[in-house]
């Protein structure tokens, strides 16, 4: 072997490396910020959800279960004292899904928080997800903005 081709050799082998250690310490770095494929083709139950590993998956699949049967009904807005089967049936407002994010949060083991916003003529509530880690997310109805 030519000294050209071993220096070659060197090179490649010693990129090789390099590239692996950089992969291993992102998939490990990283691995709670990736969200998990999904566990469940439908999720059928709330409690469905704590079977994931990581805080995406877990709420992600909060807000799968939602959407089952998510519906806005501004008719709902001033009944105050709804369970989830009403919702289910009847749909609500912007308040009705933030508490149910914040009930299904806790359900499954994460941090769950109603935040009603008074903006003039204008109300609006939101829920906010978090774990112990620093991770969490804003659920709006059926829109997730997490960190």
């Amino acid at each position: 072997m030519t000294d050209k081709i071993k220096l070659r050799f060197a090179f490649f082998f010693f990129l090789g490396v390099l590239i692996g250690l950089f992969l291993s310490f992102g998939i490990f770095y990283f691995s709670d910020k990736i969200p998990e494929l999904s566990k469940v083709q439908k999720v059928q139950n709330i409690s469905d959800c704590s079977q994931f590993k990581y805080f995406m998956g877990k709420v992600n699949c909060i807000n799968d279960y939602v959407s089952t049967f998510y519906k806005y009904n501004e008719s709902q807005k001033f009944k105050w004292d709804v369970n989830l089967n009403d919702i289910k049936e009847n749909g609500g407002v912007c308040y009705h899904y933030a508490i149910l994010y914040s009930e299904f949060a806790k359900q499954i083991g994460l941090y769950g928080e109603e935040i009603n916003m008074d903006m003039g003529d204008v109300r609006h509530a939101v829920a906010i997800i978090s774990d112990n880690k620093g991770n969490y997310c804003v659920a709006d109805q059926t829109n997730l903005m997490c960190n």
